[in-house]
């Protein structure tokens, strides 16, 4: 079927949201619709709500993932690195640790947070659950360990305006479910389930494994490039993901 023929059905079908927009060089305002969904995108038979936290997708050639919003007001955001903060404690055997990873702040890729700390999207956080600073934010912030570690970290309380997932380490058990971060209300980048998205888990699962395994002697790499998190990562054995036809990418619409 010719593509234009298909871009009118589409529409046809399935209208695209409109809003107005004010035109700076007519100085008038004028329809602004949605742009067209992708028509060679095809999905499994699996439904894709079975994976939780943020929706992220994995370019054919591993080297990026990107956060992709349910409102098209909002812009894809793309993480090539991941990064663990040196503000992340080190880790002991003993010891329970809650950690975060933020892709976006305020629409923001890169940023600098109330105490100065200057992130970027995959920034990497863990620390120590069971510390005096973050037991005492535990009762003030939303979210409890996660929101505290959060606080703690960056010196102001995280809001709506804050994109990321969260995890934890506990008995030495590596946990991907958070609330606050993974499930937000209204969150137009996550599901309404508390575990984290699949490609997100399997490059943090590393890192973190890495991190526990320098304990206090602290790791020693700080960067990690995405392309060689996914390296491993087997597109078939999760089924479920959106592949378009050219398999220039490959995702999974989980919000």
């Amino acid at each position: 079927m010719d593509s234009d023929i298909k871009g009118r059905l589409s529409e046809f079908h399935n209208p695209r949201p409109e809003k107005m927009e004010f035109d700076a060089e007519t100085g008038k305002l004028r329809v602004v619709k949605a742009p067209n969904p992708d028509l060679s995108v095809v999905q499994t038979n699996m439904s894709c709500s079975f994976f939780g936290g943020g929706n992220l997708v994995a370019s054919s050639a591993k080297d990026k993932i990107t956060l992709k919003p349910k409102s098209w007001i909002k812009r894809d955001m793309h993480v090539k690195t991941m990064h663990i903060s040196c503000k992340s404690d080190r880790y002991q055997e003993a010891h329970n640790y809650a950690g975060v990873i933020i892709y976006q702040y305020n629409g923001k890729s890169d940023w600098r947070t109330a105490n100065n700390t200057h992130c970027k999207s995959g920034y990497i956080v863990i620390q120590d659950t069971d510390s005096e600073n973050v037991e005492k934010l535990k009762s003030e912030e939303f979210g409890q360990v996660h929101g505290a570690v959060y606080r703690n970290a960056f010196g102001e309380p995280k809001t709506k305006s804050v994109v990321g997932e969260g995890f934890a380490i506990q008995n030495g058990e590596i946990k991907f479910n958070s609330g606050v971060f993974n499930n937000p209300q209204g969150s137009v980048f996550h599901d309404d389930h508390r575990w984290m998205n699949e490609l997100s888990k399997h490059c943090v699962r590393k890192i973190v494994e890495e991190w526990m395994t320098a304990g206090l002697s602290g790791v020693k790499q700080r960067n990690f490039e995405v392309k060689e998190l996914l390296g491993d990562f087997d597109y078939e054995m999760n089924s479920i993901i959106l592949v378009d036809k050219d398999n220039s990418t490959r995702s999974c619409n989980i919000l």
